[in-house]
């Protein structure tokens, strides 16, 4: 369950503004690796001026020390740019019949839409035409930071972002959080990717950056963190006092999503710094069941609306149904709070929110730790 807000954001009020004072304070074309003791990050000096043009950094054979974290998007205007929508159905009968259910009718398509998809090397993701891409310069607040004011996320990760930082700020009372890349683009991707297999070889690139069409960052749902120390960003390890996030993101929805000991199930090397909006209950599943994503969609890929899973989170004892189907058209409960996501492989998973357990259920129950 979500953390109450404790503190008062403080957001910025243009954003012309913000894109610059956050492009001038963490944007860069090439950096050069320094030591720097302070919980072991290792961090990167500014080798070259900057400019407040949000257009795309070049890329350089220096920037591969931060493996996939230099991957700031392109400055294409937002409608240029395609990303992931919220899980809203297309069409809905809100008119219960008999049985008291409303009809959502979703198309092949959503399939491909929602938080809950799965991308990786055996799936891949096709942009959609449309865009819910905001840019975070203009919608965060002072508790974190930015490397550059161009990069975007899906609008719906927004609010849960900030969340996530300011209990991060009131826990550790850090600002030092950078998200350094969010939404990339296919021709960004493959700059990355030629720039490991220059490096590395392609085997082992495929370890750290997907092929284009197979990467999260193509959704927006996906974020990279660096820590700013005195204008240097540095490789976010996720120890010392930023272990918080890996025990606590899944309160906002988050999820580490490529853990170390899971590396030989989602065939992609430990990166401690990326972290992927499922939202909850999901991420509290995920989290408690020590599931990555990829068993977590397995796992629901054997529920279905006559054999749901359900789960109870906090002290306000709400009850979540959750399931799969591959039927696009979905009833659900008149007057029940749900959401729909597509898979990405061939189905939707349903979620439904209730006030107390149905009766006579097959109980799967999950509490937080």
């Amino acid at each position: 369950m979500r953390q109450s807000r404790t503190l008062v954001y403080k957001k910025i009020a243009s954003a012309a503004l913000a894109a610059f004072f956050l492009t001038f304070a963490y944007g860069c074309s090439g950096e050069v690796p320094v030591q720097n003791a302070d919980e072991g990050v290792r961090t990167y000096v500014f080798a070259q001026a900057v400019t407040t043009d949000p257009e795309r950094e070049r890329v350089t054979d220096e920037t591969l020390g931060q493996e996939s974290q230099d991957d700031d998007v392109s400055g294409e205007s937002p409608d240029e740019q395609s990303g992931n929508l919220p899980d809203e159905p297309d069409e809905q009968n809100d008119e219960p019949g008999e049985d008291g259910f409303i009809t959502v009718r979703k198309t092949q398509t959503d399939i491909h839409n929602g938080s809950l998809l799965l991308i990786n090397h055996d799936h891949p993701y096709d942009i959609p035409e449309e865009t819910d891409f905001v840019y975070v310069s203009i919608h965060m607040t002072m508790m974190y930071r930015l490397r550059s004011g161009s990069i975007m996320v899906c609008s719906s990760i927004m609010e849960p972002l900030n969340d996530m930082m300011a209990a991060f700020y009131e826990h550790s009372g850090r600002d030092t959080v950078t998200v350094i890349s969010a939404f990339r683009d296919h021709t960004r991707q493959q700059e990355i990717l030629d720039q490991y297999i220059r490096q590395m070889g392609r085997q082992e690139a495929l370890r750290w950056a997907a092929e284009p069409g197979h990467s999260e960052h193509h959704t927006g749902l996906a974020v990279d963190f660096g820590v700013t120390y005195n204008r240097t960003i540095g490789t976010f390890t996720g120890t010392g006092a930023y272990s918080w996030f890996s025990e606590n993101a899944h309160n906002f929805g988050f999820i580490l999503r490529y853990p170390e000991n899971k590396t030989a199930i989602t065939k992609t090397a430990h990166e401690p710094w990326h972290f992927r909006f499922v939202g909850t209950p999901h991420s509290q599943l995920m989290h408690q069941s020590k599931f990555s994503l990829e068993e977590y969609i397995a796992f629901l890929s054997d529920t279905s609306p006559e054999n749901s899973h359900f789960a109870s989170f906090g002290d306000d004892e709400k009850v979540f149904e959750i399931y799969f189907t591959p039927d696009p058209d979905i009833l659900i409960p008149a007057g029940r709070p749900y959401t729909i996501s597509g898979n990405n492989i061939d189905g939707f998973i349903v979620t439904i929110e209730h006030e107390k357990m149905p009766e006579e259920t097959d109980l799967y129950l999950i509490s937080p730790a």
